[in-house]
């Protein structure tokens, strides 16, 4: 009865049963697998191992492993960057939807390390080491996205899209960033994992009721939302319009007549709508890429009821492009709408603490790796058309 009330705790607060306990065991499986890596020239290693993972009522049998190295200057030691569960989808010309083409026995992983140069093997293997708890409250994290797809048969292109479009999208401006992974961070693929992790790191560190209210208001993922909550727009401009000449100097770069700019308050207008297109058609670039099913499609484009949706998705994307003023405030209610929703969540995993005595792990890096802010547009490059009904 005690395990059965434990189960049921866990799928109301977000934790599949059997995820935390997966993600120890699977940590000291790939334990075994980084110290073969004997060769950082190689950049890519891939380790496929047999397994027994129980995670509710699914059985992984087999972990598709892919490390990367990737050797950069951005930083002075080997960091983790990303960890990632791979997996695949097809776009329904009938439904409109992703249809999630799924093995509930296999799961494939992915991460990258990062290092400077002269990085060696060793320094790699002691960062796998030295951040254990770190690295399994991620593979918490992951698991955890598996088994929402593998409960899953369909996915929504837009709820995709977004996700796609916010990874996608850096600016070389601080409160432009924080913006950026600030809208990750809450999106709903996200949440779904996030009480995971954190419960993870409640395991790994033995916490109880007692040490519960600490540990929480410590916990990276909650101070995370707690700044989420508090997210001005604002704020975000009168930071902005503190590097106004910086700002102007990067429009100039971009090809952006600035000669109409003559306010700092306009300078950060312009480079905020600036913003707002690039997340557009990064989303929508997206949606074409995911729609995209023939040779024809991707020269001539989409025809009759798939036209139709495409432009649907033109319209949600854009509905905000005569005032990309309003994009922002809508964000920042929702930002705070969504934090609150999660920092509760979170709160409730106290049930899960003991009764006597945790998908981009660093953001900055993993978009200056990625040279993600190196072009930009000022264009909306998709427009709604006029379709007969």
């Amino acid at each position: 009865m005690k395990e059965t009330i434990k189960k049921i705790i866990n799928e109301v607060l977000g934790v599949p049963s059997g995820v935390l306990e997966s993600s120890e065991k699977l940590y000291k499986s790939i334990a075994k697998k980084i110290p073969t890596i004997d060769d950082l020239s190689d950049r890519e290693w891939e380790f496929n191992f047999r397994t027994s993972l129980q995670i509710i009522d699914f059985n992984i049998k087999y972990i598709k492993l892919k490390v990367e190295f990737i050797e950069t200057d951005e930083v002075d030691e080997v960091k983790i960057i990303s960890m990632s569960f791979s997996n695949q989808s097809t776009f329904s010309d009938t439904e409109f939807v992703l249809v999630n083409i799924i093995d509930p026995t296999t799961i494939s992983l992915s991460v990258t390390f990062a290092g400077p140069e002269n990085t060696t093997e060793d320094d790699v293997i002691n960062c796998f080491k030295e951040n254990k708890e770190e690295f399994i409250s991620s593979l918490s994290h992951e698991l955890t996205h598996a088994i929402n797809f593998f409960k899953t048969s369909k996915t929504s292109v837009k709820s995709m899209a977004s996700y796609a479009g916010y990874q996608k999208t850096s600016f070389p401006f601080n409160p432009i960033q924080d913006f950026l992974h600030y809208l990750y961070f809450i999106h709903s693929i996200e949440n779904l994992v996030r009480p995971s992790e954190v419960a993870s790191l409640m395991r790994l560190g033995k916490i109880d009721r007692e040490k519960f209210y600490d540990f929480l208001l410590n916990n990276k993922t909650y101070n995370m939302l707690q700044r989420i909550n508090q997210f001005s727009y604002q704020q975000m401009r009168e930071e902005l319009k503190k590097e106004h000449k910086d700002v102007k100097k990067f429009l100039k770069m971009i090809n952006v007549d600035v000669t109409p700019l003559k306010t700092p308050d306009e300078i950060v207008t312009e480079l905020l709508r600036i913003v707002y297109i690039n997340l557009v058609n990064n989303s929508l670039s997206t949606v074409k890429d995911m729609m995209t099913n023939n040779f024809l499609e991707a020269f001539l484009g989409f025809q009759g009821e798939k036209d139709k949706f495409f432009n649907k998705m033109i319209n949600f994307f854009t509905r905000f492009d005569k005032n990309p003023e309003n994009f922002y405030l809508y964000e920042e209610k929702n930002f705070k709408y969504v934090s609150e929703k999660m920092m509760k969540k979170l709160v409730k995993l106290y049930d899960l603490a003991n009764v006597n005595p945790s998908s981009i792990k660093n953001w900055e890096l993993h978009h200056k790796i990625n040279k993600t802010g190196e072009q930009f547009e000022t264009e909306i490059r998709f427009k709604p058309k006029k379709i007969k009904k």
